[in-house]
Formats: C-alpha cells, structure tokens, sequence
C-alpha cells in the first residue's frame, strides 16, 4: 500500500514539472540599465552622479543590482 503513494506522489511531482515549464509565458525582454561608477572619479560631488536610479529621482526606481534602503 505504501508504494502505490510514492507511485502517485513521484507522478504528481514529474506532472507539475511539465505544467510549470511550458511556454505560454508571453512577457516580453525588457532591458534593465545598470549602476556605472568611474572609480577613478570616487568621490563624485553628487549623489545622483552614481546613477542609482532609472528614470525621474523623484520616482526612486532603483537600478539592476541596487538594493533599496
């Protein structure tokens, strides 16, 4: 009895597989810009100079690899 549950637990762990990994997701590439500092230019004489965020500052969208504080 208890290898017909490792039997049904062993396909519905390979099914799920299959279902996760199909190719309906239709999200499109979107480029993410990154933070570009000069070191030899460290420090720079404004924040912002550092690039750390992506658009308006007032939006504070931070950039690729930048974790919000």
């Amino acid at each position: 009895m208890k290898k017909n549950y490792f039997v049904v637990l062993i396909f519905i762990a390979i099914l799920s597989l299959f279902l996760s990994c199909s190719d309906n997701d239709k999200e499109e590439y979107v480029p993410i810009t990154t933070v570009n500092v000069d070191l030899t230019k460290v420090p720079y004489p404004k924040l912002s100079d550092y690039n750390f965020f992506d658009g308006e500052m007032k939006n504070q969208i931070p950039v690729q690899n930048v974790l919000p504080y």
